[in-house]
């Protein structure tokens, strides 16, 4: 097997020269899931700048998608010398903050000439080479990080350098790591990552890729890498669940469980629901409208989250579709409960978030001809709870519309 903790160049393994823990953020920051509106190797929808001003309008503040090392590291290093194509990420970076958007950049997945053998060359499959990786994730963040290259380069560009770096998507599935789930390689290669991104920028926030049975995966985590507590940024989870309530009850438990492993501050970074009664996360529009609502606002008072972003917007394909926010009631639903959760938007990174966010419903919801929502008090789930319910097993975990063309684009 292919020696899998390969030094790269430059990089130093000393866990101790890592800048310290940032504190978490004053306020809770929203944006949405945006990946559909950026395909790699595609042209981009004509409606990507329509999607992402109205994205803004609603409060939201962040936005989600992927850096694909595979795109920016199409060919090996020569003689120990890498070399970068930014093209793609550049348009991505313009795009997003010309809409005054900060990118929360998923760093994924291995590139052809990286990927462990054991699993082939499908995006998805972990990488052979986490130092190539790790310097991958430096480049990048040396470029769009703080006091980045690109904005030095781009003054006409609006300023939103990206300040959150998340490592990897859901890599306790086995979907996105191949051949088989290892969170003990993968607790490795964050702690490595976030030293080489510190490096270049001390004040990232370099944050676990969204679990997906986070019950089981940050015991795990901690079980395997005990070095991991202090020196985690954050912790992304994906509490997929039937409806609202569970969804919470859910949240409730991984952030109590959260609080007492790697205590973190905590990024919801991917929940929703589709309108297709008997699908993966599917229910009725009316359903999906009042749980992303409620789920929004919840999300947004609980004292351990940082971060809420919903799934998905700007969604393009016939899988998609069914979760879309844009320019749909649930959009709407959206927004209010962005709005809903005024004293808490306070600090967000970009002006006037809660006007927008208000203006936005208001607008849409005439349009939709819906009568106005009543905004009502969201009492907040304690992270301190005595007593949980015995959480749901999560339901299987099909392949998003996203993900499949991230791995077919990336072939």
């Amino acid at each position: 097997m292919i020696q899998r903790f390969l030094v790269a160049a430059g990089l130093t393994l000393a866990m101790s020269a890592a800048a310290a823990l940032p504190a978490p953020a004053e306020a809770v920051t929203f944006g949405a899931n945006v990946g559909a509106l950026f395909p790699p190797q595609a042209a981009w929808p004509s409606y990507e700048t329509a999607a992402l001003t109205a994205l803004r309008a609603t409060g939201a503040t962040v936005a989600r998608t992927d850096t694909f090392w595979a795109t920016g590291e199409p060919e090996p290093p020569v003689n120990g010398v890498h070399t970068y194509d930014w093209t793609y990420d550049d348009k991505v970076a313009t795009a997003l903050s010309n809409a005054g958007l900060r990118w929360q950049a998923i760093v994924d997945y291995a590139t052809w000439w990286a990927a462990d053998s054991g699993g082939g060359e499908n995006p998805g499959v972990a990488p052979a080479y986490v130092g190539d990786y790790a310097a991958y994730a430096q480049a990048f963040a040396r470029r769009y990080g703080q006091g980045g290259t690109f904005w030095q380069q781009h003054p006409g560009v609006h300023q939103e350098p990206v300040q959150v770096f998340e490592v990897w998507n859901e890599p306790d599935m086995n979907m996105f790591w191949q051949p088989s789930t290892n969170l003990v390689e993968y607790a490795q290669m964050y702690l490595y990552t976030r030293a080489a991104i510190h490096a270049v920028d001390p004040t990232a926030s370099v944050i676990i890729g969204g679990l997906v049975n986070a019950s089981t995966s940050l015991p795990t985590l901690m079980a395997d890498q005990p070095s991991l507590r202090g020196n985690v940024d954050g912790v992304a989870i994906h509490p997929y669940r039937d409806n609202a309530a569970d969804t919470m009850e859910a949240v409730a438990y991984d952030v109590s469980l959260d609080a007492s492993t790697v205590d973190a501050p905590i990024y919801i970074n991917e929940y929703g629901w589709n309108g297709t009664p008997g699908t993966w996360q599917g229910t009725t529009e009316a359903n999906r409208e009042l749980y992303t609502r409620e789920v929004t606002a919840e999300l947004g008072v609980d004292p351990g989250i940082v971060d809420v972003e919903a799934y998905c917007w700007g969604c393009g394909d016939a899988f998609d579709s069914a979760f879309e926010l844009y320019n749909t009631p649930a959009g709407a639903a959206f927004a209010a409960g962005i709005a809903a959760d005024e004293p808490y938007t306070a600090g967000t990174t970009t002006a006037n978030a809660v006007t927008a966010a208000k203006t936005f419903l208001s607008t849409l919801q005439q349009q939709l001809g819906q009568q106005s929502t009543t905004k009502k008090t969201h009492k907040k789930h304690h992270r301190k709870r005595k007593h949980h319910k015995k959480r749901k097993k999560h339901p299987t975990h099909k392949k998003h519309g996203r993900k499949r063309r991230a791995k077919k684009s990336a072939r």
